[in-house]
């Protein structure tokens, strides 16, 4: 019988993970003046900007498309078809900015991270996603 262990850091970062995603979804929180509405928590700390690179005819693209929508109702997901020489051309100078060629579709980049492929992006986008919002946000990525 294999024997499953989990190292400290491995559920150390569940666990943030998951605070992380029952804070953001069910607990508004209130402003500190009097009589004031609940803000979301998004609003209060400041917007994140993704932006997803992908082709037509790119099936994990539409798929990833509407799965990030569905799991990240908060983020403002901007999307561009490389198809078109002008986003083509902006993909090319953002992985020149950021040191880092896209190796596979769809691309996105949020801040100043480019993930390549379904596979990196559903990996790493949580984390990034905790970061940014530490941070109050995303600054657009560098012209």
């Amino acid at each position: 019988m294999r024997k499953f262990t989990v190292t400290f850091k491995t559920f150390f970062a569940i666990f943030i993970q998951l605070v992380f995603m029952i804070t953001l979804h069910y607990f508004p929180i209130l402003s500190l003046q009097a009589g004031a509405q609940p803000v979301s928590l998004m609003k209060e700390i400041g917007k994140i900007e993704l932006y997803l690179f992908e082709f037509v005819g790119c099936k994990e693209c539409h798929d990833l498309t509407g799965t990030l929508k569905k799991l990240y109702p908060f983020l403002e997901i901007r999307t561009f078809n490389i198809n078109d020489p002008n986003h083509c051309e902006a993909l090319i100078r953002l992985e020149r900015r950021l040191g880092r060629r896209a190796e596979e579709f769809p691309v996105v980049i949020i801040g100043d991270n480019l993930l390549s492929g379904e596979e990196e992006i559903m990996k790493k986008l949580d984390f990034l996603l905790l970061e940014y919002q530490l941070k109050g946000g995303t600054l657009p990525p560098p012209r």
